[in-house]
């Protein structure tokens, strides 16, 4: 391979969920809890050392969306990012809807008529404090995704023109 070629200038790099191999990642909650108290400061160390070793730099952080720790602390080292959303365009712009609907009162207002709201992501949990914590963490990744260079989805405008509009 070529020193200009793109290949030589793509690195994937894994980090630890901070879970042992044998603990059950299909618990709910769980695996969610552990990734926000271990993930985040593992990956900021490593950037560290990345960047801090013989001149390597990084060029960009791609991340998948659900991960908008990473493309927080991205932004605050000044590296570029992008997004990764493996979902439609149309999943994105619901999740983006979400303050809107908040703030007009569509979600979360116990006296909203019928309405089958069990589809939401978050609301077809097992518990409610599972509910809590995917729906604070969509919440969040929403605000943390507008720090991205990129947003990268599983979709073409051809396929939903009207989700690329808004």
């Amino acid at each position: 391979m070529e020193d200009d070629d793109i290949g030589s200038k793509v690195h994937l790099v894994f980090i630890t969920d901070g879970l042992e191999s044998f603990e059950d990642r299909k618990k709910p909650g769980k695996l969610s809890a552990v990734i926000m108290l271990v993930m985040p400061r593992t990956f900021e160390e490593l950037v560290e050392r990345i960047v801090g070793s013989n001149g390597d730099k990084i060029s960009c952080v791609i991340a998948d969306q659900s991960l908008g720790w990473a493309l927080e602390i991205a932004e605050k080292k000044a590296i570029k990012r992008a997004a990764l959303c493996r979902a439609a365009a149309a999943v994105l712009v619901l999740g983006f809807s979400i303050p809107k609907l908040i703030d007009e009162r569509i979600i979360g207002n116990d006296d909203m008529p019928g309405m089958n709201t069990a589809n939401l992501v978050w609301a077809s949990l097992s518990s409610k404090a599972l509910q809590k914590n995917v729906f604070e963490l969509m919440v969040r990744n929403n605000k943390s995704i507008k720090l991205a260079d990129w947003l990268l989805c599983n979709s073409t405008y051809d396929l939903e023109p009207a989700a690329f509009t808004i």
